[in-house]
């Protein structure tokens, strides 16, 4: 449906384009003017086309069961997946908590950090749909399982 909604308009403008004078063409302006009409006429389309062809991809990854993107949280620690094949795992016993802040001024951007024990980890909060509250709930339901699965060895005998 987005792309008939997108489509119709590029139409009129091939239909104006096709309209126009030989001689309107002949200088500069209409050139220029040409040429926008054909990177509006044709890249807006193209570029539509991509995200559905993306979004396509991704539901049929989902089906079969591969790596989604967002914030996985499991025993082994948290994976923020934010684009195909690109990760940034952080261990669970590396992580310390999560939090949220802002960039400030007029275009401030809010940013979700993963604080490891290693550096903190900022992403921008725009591509999750998660805060830090979730993430730290998460993480505090997975670490007493993770902990009591952890068998402790008896000590070695000399």
């Amino acid at each position: 449906m987005a792309l008939v909604v997108v489509g119709t308009p590029c139409l009129a403008m091939a239909g104006i384009i096709g309209s126009l004078s030989q001689s309107f063409l002949s200088d500069a302006g209409g050139v220029a003017l040409f040429i926008l009409f054909l990177i509006v006429l044709f890249g807006v389309p193209l570029w539509m086309t991509y995200w559905l062809w993306h979004t396509i991809g991704a539901r049929r990854d989902q089906k079969v069961g591969t790596l989604r993107q967002g914030v996985l949280v499991g025993p082994e620690g948290v994976l923020v997946r934010l684009v195909p094949n690109r990760c940034y795992p952080v261990p669970m016993e590396r992580f310390v908590t999560a939090k949220e802040w802002s960039g400030g001024g007029d275009e401030g951007t809010d940013w979700l950090t993963i604080e490891t024990k290693d550096g903190p980890v900022d992403f921008a909060s725009q591509y999750l749909t998660v805060g830090a509250a979730e993430v730290n709930q998460a993480v505090a339901a997975v670490r007493p399982r993770s902990a009591a699965g952890r068998k402790k060895r008896p000590p070695a005998s000399a």
